[in-house]
């Protein structure tokens, strides 16, 4: 038991880890971008299943 639980928690550890590697990556990129582009870019994270649905 104690071996599956320590596996859960490295498992864990391991997406708090990437999680954190992901937006300390992917949140410069985001504030570089124009504001056009930003909004466009959120327009698009918000609108992307309707979006997809229409093709």
């Amino acid at each position: 038991m104690s071996s599956h639980h320590r596996l859960f928690e490295a498992k864990w550890k391991f997406k708090l880890a990437a999680d954190k590697v992901i937006t300390w990556i992917l949140y410069p990129l985001f504030w570089c971008m124009e504001a056009e582009e930003r909004h466009e870019w959120r327009r698009r994270m918000v609108n992307g299943k309707d979006e997809m649905r229409r093709e």
